[in-house]
């Protein structure tokens, strides 16, 4: 395998990498285009497949639908909707699902597999929906004058997790796709190589450059890659020192981010994704990054904020009373308590050498 790797260029590795993603996205988009079939059957264009004129007596049943299209997930419940109303009234309802050039009847057994199908309810509920259930429906009426039947309908059945949305899974797919590359064997070079070869060139992408007065170039900038947003860009290269502040001196970009390149429900928004952090450290573009719209200026201000040890601050300076000055009082206090102790022990001694002289003295009187 590794020999095979080797052997790949960056042409190669490009078209596999442009391939892996493309398959990604067509799952969304499929969904999409389901979902919109969905809306657009059960909202407003197809709300009644059959237009029911004046029921009058003596006629075969008017069979109506709500939808002609449904979608059930494995071991899921659906409904097929079914409408009857005639003079005289249905006293039979069938259904029936088309299995290749015939039908095949549909009535409520032992199992519970089947519900409805009767006269006081014609719709059909399917229990614990399998890959046999996928098909075309029709729900038929008899009353003495004849029989009706309604519109095909169709069921289709999807296989995936039921808490899980189709394009979540299929937009963390892709991203689990993209921070895999690169990951084993000889593939980083070429990985490399074709991400830069799908992403935008420093040229295409800045387009215009300034910092602290002066016009910048792609040599102050880092291109780095990141599993969600692909090929990027740091700026500076070294820890740089400023000392002139506002928005004359500060780092001012146009950015071209080539929007008709955008590919829909992979990234949540259209433009650009930008995180401030210390030199040396991580930038993690999805939880610390800020998003940045197009077509819009965007100005970000930046204030440092220093901690000194005089200064507690907050609910905790307020509950001890503390301030620099307090601090300053309790170290006079403490020092004039220290000088006024060792004063006093001064005394002590002094008194303390009188007292055995006057004594001394006294006793050489007597003798």
């Amino acid at each position: 395998m590794e020999k095979q790797y080797s052997e790949w260029d960056g042409y190669g590795m490009e078209n596999y990498l442009g391939n892996e993603l493309f398959s990604e996205h067509q799952i969304i988009i499929t969904e999409i285009e389901k979902r919109f079939d969905d809306s657009t059957a059960s909202h407003g264009k197809r709300k009644k497949r059959d237009i029911r004129a004046a029921v009058e007596d003596n006629q075969v049943p008017n069979v109506a639908i709500q939808r002609t299209f449904y979608t059930v997930h494995l071991k899921g419940t659906i409904t097929l909707e079914c409408d009857v109303t005639g003079n005289p009234p249905a006293f039979s309802i069938n259904w029936q699902r088309e299995v290749g050039d015939t039908s095949m009847d549909l009535t409520s057994d032992s199992e519970n597999k089947y519900n409805g199908s009767t006269p006081d309810n014609p719709s059909l509920t399917i229990f614990n929906a399998e890959q046999s259930d996928r098909g075309v429906y029709r729900c038929t009426a008899e009353n003495e004058y004849g029989i009706a039947e309604s519109p095909r309908i169709y069921l289709k059945l999807v296989v995936v997790d039921l808490d899980v949305d189709p394009i979540l899974r299929a937009s963390g797919a892709f991203r689990l796709l993209m921070s895999s590359f690169g990951s084993e064997g000889n593939f980083e070079n070429e990985t490399e190589q074709a991400i830069k070869a799908l992403s935008a060139d420093y040229s295409d992408f800045v387009i215009y450059c300034n910092f602290e007065g002066r016009q910048c170039n792609e040599s102050v900038f880092v291109p780095f890659f990141d599993k969600y947003y692909g090929m990027c860009y740091r700026f500076p290269p070294e820890p740089m020192i400023t000392k002139r502040a506002g928005p004359l001196f500060a780092l001012q970009l146009i950015i071209n981010v080539n929007q008709s390149d955008y590919v829909p429900f992979i990234a949540s928004e259209a433009g650009i994704r930008l995180s401030i952090h210390e030199h040396g450290s991580h930038p993690y573009l999805e939880n610390n990054g800020i998003s940045v719209a197009t077509g819009f200026r965007t100005d970000i201000s930046l204030i440092q904020f220093e901690s000194f040890l005089s200064n507690i601050g907050g609910s905790l300076g307020l509950w001890i009373g503390m301030s620099a000055i307090s601090i300053g009082e309790l170290l006079e206090l403490c020092f004039f308590l220290l000088r006024s102790m060792k004063r006093h022990k001064k005394v002590t001694e002094t008194q303390t050498d009188v007292i055995i002289n006057d004594t001394v003295e006294t006793t050489i009187i007597d003798l």
